[in-house]
């Protein structure tokens, strides 16, 4: 019963925007954003979880929006975790708990609608923001870590401000860019490319500090002086390799761990030793 009311659920919202595409272009691309950013929870926002429950937490609050911030450790590195679409920040206890806390200083995220942070939507900005916040107020970061969306924003949070004061980045299962994203929402819809069109004019004109479709890792890969670990798996269904590897090849300062058979989700112990070496590499002596 559930399916087919999903499925009359999209059917009914492709009608409704692609019969008004042409009509009411403003509504069209503000009512089809609302849909792209709308998130159906899948995780217990507050369950007991003995990683989480080990962080000391915080509630970080803007515009509207809720994230939840954990800190673990007291070392001189100060990192920061962020997960992707429908994940929260338990994904990462594997590779913390290999590392030294009295050298690093973890600073995870909850994006909001996900793990222990309240609301049902989250788009590409506010998650910036809130990145942009926990980096303010560690002052800086010896690196970010980012899985799936989180490396998009990541790329994003570097693009809108090419002095962010990051060392280094690890992305790891990271999709191609924001036209991958409206690629993906108009096959899942059926969505004509006029309701795209008035989607991207409504999130670059409103929503994000630079044109949503210059959101890219090819632009980020290209424009980043930092070092970069990319970390991405053959068998990635939800964000393909192809424009990854195609991506890297435009700078030979970026260190790369192509896998195979571990999908998107990329948990490995061979995922986080690789992880944990280039966070304790010595880049200034080399």
């Amino acid at each position: 019963m559930l399916i087919f009311q999903y499925l009359y659920m999209i059917r009914f919202f492709s009608f409704l925007l692609n019969s008004t595409a042409g009509l009411f272009k403003k509504w069209n691309g503000s009512y089809a954003f609302k849909l792209l950013c709308r998130i159906k929870r899948t995780n217990k926002d507050n369950a007991p979880n003995s990683f989480l429950d080990a962080a000391m937490q915080e509630k970080m609050y803007h515009d509207g929006y809720e994230a939840t911030l954990y800190k673990l450790g007291n070392g001189p590195k100060k990192l920061l975790l962020l997960h992707g679409w429908k994940g929260y920040s338990e994904r990462w206890s594997p590779l913390v708990n290999i590392m030294d806390l009295d050298q690093f200083t973890i600073h995870a995220l909850d994006a909001p609608a996900h793990g222990r942070s309240a609301g049902n939507s989250l788009n590409l900005e506010i998650y910036r923001q809130f990145v942009a916040q926990t980096i303010a107020g560690a002052c800086a970061m010896h690196a970010i870590v980012a899985h799936s969306l989180g490396g998009l924003v990541t790329a994003y949070a570097f693009l809108s401000d090419k002095n962010l004061p990051v060392d280094r980045f690890i992305i790891t299962g990271a999709p191609a860019g924001m036209q991958a994203i409206y690629d993906f929402f108009k096959r899942m819809m059926a969505l004509k490319t006029l309701v795209i069109d008035n989607m991207d004019d409504h999130i670059s004109s409103n929503i994000t500090t630079i044109p949503a479709l210059e959101i890219n890792m090819d632009s980020f890969f290209k424009n980043v002086r930092k070092p970069v670990l990319v970390i991405h798996d053959e068998d990635d269904k939800i964000c393909l390799i192809e424009p990854i590897k195609k991506g890297v090849q435009t700078s030979d300062s970026i260190d790369t761990l192509f896998t195979k058979g571990l999908g998107h989700d990329l948990q490995a112990m061979d995922v986080y030793t690789r992880t944990l070496e280039f966070l304790e590499a010595d880049f200034e002596n080399k």
